[in-house]
């Protein structure tokens, strides 16, 4: 064999590795279509009274389930929509009705768009996320299973900022650690008064898993 065949060999053994990675290279670094999330947390909801003085609803904390579905929009951006769910007690004082003063229970939930940034490479990674949507109020029930109020839903616009951590244990599932989120709800304005605003507050820790390849 001669040198020239040797070395065109050698030249075809070094390059084909190098080959095969372009080949592949583009099936690896397919990214995911979609993300799903899951998580749970402890929900703390501010004190609302309503567009008259007549009723109030003073919350406690309670678990919350949220549940989220968004697009990759760039390296560890993405956005879409999250709901939320909680069965929240509080003590219910209204001038109306049957309950002057009394413990009950009311769903809280909510519908929002988000923006989350962070999760882009393998290992722990900030979270930073942004959103607005509704919070919905019903199914208002003493503990004793009396419903109060006239049964509407209440909804009220909600903005809300959160920032965290998490761990990306692969390319296509991550860790929730922790976020915490703070978010502003925007009530009806009572008479006399030029806004009736109230806060929320949420820890959670949770998964988020990839869905499809593009």
């Amino acid at each position: 064999m001669t040198r020239t065949t040797l070395g065109a060999l050698a030249l075809l053994l070094t390059a084909a590795p190098m080959l095969h990675a372009q080949i592949i290279q583009p099936g690896i670094r397919n990214r995911p279509a979609a993300w799903t999330a899951l998580s749970v947390g402890w929900f703390q909801q501010g004190s609302i009274c309503g567009a008259t003085p007549s009723t109030c609803w003073n919350f406690g904390g309670a678990p919350q389930f949220r549940a989220s579905f968004e697009i990759p929009a760039g390296t560890g951006a993405s956005f879409g929509l999250a709901g939320t769910t909680a069965r929240a007690p509080l003590i219910y004082a209204s001038s109306l009705g049957n309950c002057s003063q009394c413990d009950a229970d009311a769903n809280v939930s909510q519908v929002l768009g988000t923006l989350r940034i962070g999760g882009g490479n393998i290992g722990f990674h900030q979270v930073i996320e942004i959103a607005a949507g509704t919070t919905l109020y019903t199914n208002f029930r003493s503990t004793d299973g009396t419903r109060l109020g006239d049964g509407k839903a209440v909804s009220d616009l909600t903005f809300g900022l959160g920032y965290g951590f998490g761990f990306s244990l692969s390319p296509r599932t991550q860790v929730v650690l922790m976020v915490q989120e703070w978010a502003l709800v925007l009530h009806d304005r009572q008479p006399g008064s030029s806004e009736n605003t109230t806060t929320q507050q949420t820890i959670r820790i949770g998964g988020r898993f990839a869905l499809g390849e593009r």
